[in-house]
C-alpha cells in the first residue's frame, strides 16, 4: 500500500538513496510523513488509523537513520534508534 507516496515519487525516493543525495530523500519522505499524518487525523480510531500511525513512526525513524548518516564525524548510531538485545549465554 503506497498510497502516500504520489505517483513516481518512491521511485524518486529510491534513487536519491542510491545516488547518496540524501537531502532529497530526506525531504520526500518528510513529504510522505505529512500526508500520512494529514490522512491520519481524517480517520476514526481503527485499525486503518492504526497502521498508518505505525507506517509514521517507521518513516520517523528512516528520517533520523539519514540524519545520523549524515551527520559530520563517525558518530553512533542513537542508542533510541537501534534497539540491541543483549542475550546472556549460560556457561555449563
Amino acid at each position: 500500500m503506497n498510497s502516500a507516496w504520489p505517483g513516481g515519487t518512491i521511485q524518486r525516493f529510491y534513487s536519491a538513496l542510491e545516488q547518496r543525495n540524501y537531502s532529497q530523500a530526506y525531504d520526500l519522505l518528510s513529504d510522505k510523513i505529512e500526508a500520512l499524518r494529514k490522512k491520519a487525523n481524517r480517520l476514526h480510531a481503527g485499525a486503518e488509523r492504526d497502521e498508518l500511525l505505525h507506517r509514521i513512526e517507521q518513516d520517523e525513524v528512516a528520517l533520523r537513520v539519514i540524519e545520523w548518516v549524515t551527520s559530520p564525524g563517525r558518530l553512533s548510531p542513537p542508542s533510541d534508534l537501534i534497539p540491541v538485545k543483549r542475550h546472556r549465554l549460560r556457561r555449563k
